[in-house]
């Protein structure tokens, strides 16, 4: 009688963040990124890490990787900030009450990186959409 081998399936740790409980995955923010009037200035490349500020409190940051050439500008931003909030406002219901409870300390820090960011963008590797923080 042969013996089969096992295969054991672990549970993903990288497919999203927990921010004060609430898992945060990346479809949404892939969505808002892709919207037609923000698909020119961006990759679709992102990264999503959970952070905690000089007085502890926990925050979500986006880092976004911008087309080759563009500019990071403030307004931009917000409008990634805009999008990202109104579908995760439109798509999760924990987002909004969450949102409702701690008001602005609930929305992501929106970072713009350059075209192949090292820190987050290296070109050639695989795209990490978490960052996992270590503690």
């Amino acid at each position: 009688m042969s013996h089969l081998p096992y295969v054991y399936v672990y549970e993903r740790n990288d497919a999203a963040i927990s921010l004060y409980g609430l898992k945060i995955y990346p479809e949404p923010v892939r969505e808002a990124l892709i919207e037609s009037s923000l698909a020119r200035f961006f990759t679709g490349k992102f990264t999503m890490e959970a952070k905690f500020d000089g007085k502890n409190n926990q925050y979500w940051q986006v880092n976004i990787e911008l087309r080759r050439l563009q500019k990071t500008k403030p307004a931009l931003a917000k409008k990634a900030l805009d999008a990202v909030i109104a579908q995760m406002q439109k798509g999760n219901s924990e987002f909004r009450e969450l949102s409702a409870h701690l008001g602005k300390r609930a929305l992501p820090k929106i970072v713009l990186c350059p075209y192949e960011s090292p820190e987050y963008f290296r070109p050639g590797g695989k795209q990490k959409w978490v960052k996992k923080s270590v503690l």
